[in-house]
């Protein structure tokens, strides 16, 4: 449900477009209309100021009918899955201060004696499983019979370190070294659908924006505030779907997915963003805590906490997610698809026989990381603030600068 509160914030400190993100009619000719994206444009053309998401459900995902597809085929239609999820993996684009990377997952296995894996039994506390982290232990959890029905209650942790949580990072030219995981079904009425997969070993703190006021003078501090946020181990996913037909070149549909929600681009009517004159979809990558949207905003609007009623001074404190993709000099860091790095996922009857080791971690079912909560040390304990236009870091209000903002923080724990 969109909050009230949200719609009025981005009005009051005047940070929308007046392009509130609804999902809204649109009555665009079939595939012909879908926005094509030019990162080089840069922000002015790209970015926008405020939006407030559609709220769809976290599990919502696009429901092919019998007309979604104009051209009907038949199963002998022959299909090369590869060639066709490179074709229609998305680009990523990540926000400029973004310090923790996409990685493959083997950089969580590589140095078996820097993990540790542990199950949690309700009533007994928790049970050292392996004192190494493997694809060999990752694949015992789900194969031991002692184990097996319990696999969903296993968690690793791995020692952190700055090199660790910063992921596999860019190349000179910006271009993401980690690669990304598939998988395809056949989603009814001659469609296909492919689910993504990106992980990351550490997400970082999550976006706030406190709107204060003092003697007459309103004041917005954005900031991104730990341990809010922090985790180890992060798993996003965009789902894109095709027609079969070897004819149709755009996408059917993308869902999009964030923690607690989702919105569904339907290409048919032109709500898909598509790279440049390609097929590929276009994600953004919220700063920290990854979660992936449809447009460039420099904060999307998902959440309002309700200030105290005595604190008249706190007017709102918002839940932000920052996607904002190019710097104050147009540079942008993505992830571009190749064959080399969209990567398909083995299915769960071919492990362990039928794939390399490095591949058992597909079978593991526990939690990617810590589930306790992690220390100070670790998360950070202070608010990192940023300039205006999200793109660099600045100093918070001091007490004398801003007293309610300073109290804000006290409340929060920090």
């Amino acid at each position: 449900m969109k909050s009230i509160l949200a719609v009025l914030f981005c009005a009051r400190v005047s940070l929308c477009d007046g392009q509130v993100s609804d999902g809204g009619d649109f009555l665009y000719p079939l595939w012909d209309s879908n926005r094509q994206f030019y990162p080089e444009d840069g922000s002015d053309a790209n970015t926008r100021k405020c939006t407030i998401p559609p709220f769809q459900e976290e599990d919502s995902s696009f429901v092919p009918t019998d007309d979604s597809c104009p051209v009907k085929v038949g199963s002998a239609v022959f299909v090369d899955f590869q060639e066709l999820a490179v074709r229609y993996a998305p680009y990523l684009f990540y926000h400029p201060l973004e310090e923790n990377t996409m990685s493959a997952v083997n950089r969580t296995l590589d140095d078996t004696e820097k993990g540790r894996l542990v199950i949690e039994w309700d009533d007994y506390g928790t049970e050292l499983f392996s004192n190494e982290l493997s694809p060999e232990s990752l694949l015992e959890t789900t194969r031991n019979p002692d184990y097996s029905m319990f696999s969903h209650k296993f968690h690793f942790e791995h020692d952190l370190d700055e090199e660790y949580q910063a992921g596999d990072g860019f190349d000179e030219e910006g271009r993401s070294r980690a690669p990304i995981y598939w998988r395809a079904f056949a989603s009814s009425h001659g469609t296909i659908t492919f689910n993504y997969y990106f992980y990351y070993t550490w997400s970082g703190p999550a976006g706030v924006g406190v709107l204060t006021s003092m003697n007459g003078t309103t004041q917005y501090t954005r900031l991104q505030q730990p341990p809010y946020g922090v985790q180890e181990g992060d798993w996003e996913s965009i789902s894109v779907t095709i027609c079969q037909h070897p004819d149709l070149h755009s996408p059917l549909a993308v869902t999009y997915r964030q923690n607690a929600w989702g919105q569904i681009r339907d290409c048919r009517y032109g709500e898909c963003l598509l790279y440049k004159d390609t097929t590929h979809p276009v994600g953004f990558v919220a700063l920290g805590t990854h979660e992936i949207y449809p447009s460039s905003v420099e904060e999307v609007v998902y959440a309002d906490v309700q200030p105290l009623e005595f604190f008249a001074n706190l007017q709102q404190v918002m839940l932000v997610h920052r996607t904002a993709y190019a710097d104050a000099d147009g540079q942008y860091r993505y992830f571009e698809p190749n064959f080399n790095n969209v990567k398909q996922l083995p299915e769960q009857y071919a492990i362990p026989e039928q794939v390399d080791r490095s591949d058992y971690w597909v079978a593991y079912s526990g939690v990617w990381g810590r589930i306790t909560d992690l220390h100070p040390n670790i998360t950070g304990t202070y608010p990192i603030c940023l300039a205006d236009d999200t793109l660099s870091y600045k100093e918070c209000p001091t007490e004398e600068e801003n007293e309610v903002f300073y109290l804000y923080l006290q409340m929060s724990g920090v």
